[in-house]
């Protein structure tokens, strides 16, 4: 097969690669811009302190990135079912049953089989084990420590179903107070110990316009307040239950490209890629 019939996955992957290096220009330009920025108070109870953002509603960088995320997986999905789709056109051209032609992703083995005669009476028997292979079921007999959080066509698919039937969901966090310096001043002058290790004395929230975004507890109520520090953010996605730094976008997009090589070579076809630069 000529390598020209499969210039339109290329061209996804690269377009997904052109939305991550937008993404990193948006996060980029947002930070030295200041477009989100944070103010420190005494809670209410005076038993701590809290750190709000701006009223940053009518320039939300977060939903501008919620979407670009979506069109990310949508190219990288896209790109892996015209693969599919494309070899198939060696045994039959055209395909008896096409709309049935996709690029399988299970966490199930037997409904992998179950559901993917039709794909696989349709394509090459060079690349039956590699589609399997690669299947988070197969990870995870040859892994007892499988987890899909960490398995990247699993990231993929989720990512890529709830774009599309859901909403994306991306969210920023403060991670590090760096720079802090500065002090309390408490009511209670003999006091020992001001947190609570144990019931926890410090929470994170989802960053939106004009919301508390972390709050620290005290167990001694505050007088006063000098505290002069700087917050780190990093903007992150939620898949599955856990939060994964934004930078995964990248490494999958790596692991999807290296897996289209595989799949050509197995097909007798050798070819060079070069990602645009990010």
């Amino acid at each position: 097969m000529s390598q020209e019939l499969f210039k339109s996955v290329f061209l996804k992957l690269n377009r997904a690669q052109t939305h991550i290096n937008d993404i990193s220009s948006i996060l980029k330009t947002s930070l030295e811009e200041k477009k989100i920025e944070f103010t420190t108070r005494i809670s209410e109870d005076k038993l701590g302190y809290e750190v709000y953002t701006n009223n940053f509603l009518y320039d939300n960088i977060l939903e501008d990135l919620g979407v670009r995320v979506g069109e990310v997986m949508h190219n990288l999905r896209s790109a892996l079912d015209n693969l599919v789709f494309i070899s198939a056109l060696k045994v039959k051209n055209p395909p008896l049953k096409p709309k049935k032609i996709y690029f399988p992703i299970f966490d199930e083995e037997q409904e992998f089989y179950a559901k993917t005669k039709d794909i696989f009476n349709q394509i090459p028997e060079e690349v039956k084990e590699r589609i399997i292979s690669v299947q988070p079921f197969t990870q995870q007999k040859n892994n007892p420590e499988f987890k899909n959080e960490l398995y990247i066509l699993s990231v993929l698919q989720w990512l890529n179903n709830t774009d599309k039937h859901q909403t994306p969901k991306v969210l920023l966090a403060i991670l590090d107070r760096i720079g802090m310096e500065g002090h309390f001043e408490f009511d209670n002058g003999e006091w020992e110990h001001f947190i609570d290790e144990k019931q926890g004395f410090y929470k994170f929230f989802p960053v939106a316009p004009d919301s508390k975004v972390f709050e620290f507890r005290t167990t001694e109520i505050i007088t006063k307040m000098n505290m002069r520090f700087q917050l780190k953010i990093e903007f992150l996605l939620e898949v599955f239950e856990t939060s994964m730094n934004i930078d995964i976008l990248q490494t999958i997009q790596q692991n999807i490209l290296f897996l289209v090589i595989d799949y050509l070579s197995d097909l007798g076809i050798n070819i060079e890629f070069k990602n645009p630069e990010g």
